[in-house]
């Protein structure tokens, strides 16, 4: 299925700022947590003697190293989304032509990508709704749902930045229609007139 996942739901504007970003991010997250490791192995290895002293509070070095670790983690995975799917192959949404259909495909940071299969003259829904204002913008909660089944997933996004268009066009061609509602109502789309409906 991985090769011949093509883009479903994407970014419009910034793509390439955004993914540059992230990469760096990623980057730097990578080398941090990787410093870390081997750094707190040497420590553990040769006996803790590091002190570490912040606000008149005294600690093993150690402790901070071992912290780290999770933290870089957990900041590696809020990266890995927008890095992925701000890329030229991916997209918030992936879609993959299978013989029975097409499936419409969620990737996760380790763990199994969420799934659905939408046969040909079928319909299929996706629901955005506003749930959580950053000062970045909105995280919204979206639902993908068909005749096949249906998952949700968070994404901090603007969504009037979204663009469905890549999954309009390959639903066309097997007679599939997607319909959106809510605050999804705001995506760009490929066929205003034809798709567009609740």
């Amino acid at each position: 299925m991985r090769h011949g996942l093509r883009p479903a739901l994407v970014l419009t504007t910034g793509r390439a700022r955004v993914h540059r970003s992230m990469s760096l991010l990623l980057g730097l997250g990578l080398a941090w947590g990787l410093g870390a490791a081997v750094w707190l192995l040497v420590e553990l290895g040769r006996g803790p003697t590091q002190i570490a002293e912040y606000w008149d509070l005294a600690f093993p070095f150690w402790w901070m190293l071992a912290a780290s670790v999770p933290m870089v983690v957990i900041a590696f995975e809020s990266a890995y989304g927008p890095w992925r799917a701000t890329g030229r192959r991916h997209g918030f949404l992936d879609q993959v032509q299978e013989p029975n259909g097409l499936r419409i495909v969620h990737p996760r940071f380790l763990a199994r990508p969420q799934t659905v299969l939408v046969e040909p003259g079928q319909r299929v829904a996706i629901t955005a709704t506003a749930h959580n204002v950053r000062r970045s913008g909105r995280s919204y909660r979206f639902t993908v749902a068909a005749p096949g089944g249906m998952f949700t997933f968070d994404q901090e996004v603007r969504i009037d930045q979204l663009s469905l268009a890549p999954l309009d066009e390959a639903a066309q061609g097997l007679g599939i229609e997607i319909v959106t509602d809510d605050a999804a109502e705001a995506i760009e789309r490929r066929r205003h007139d034809s798709v567009r409906g609740g």
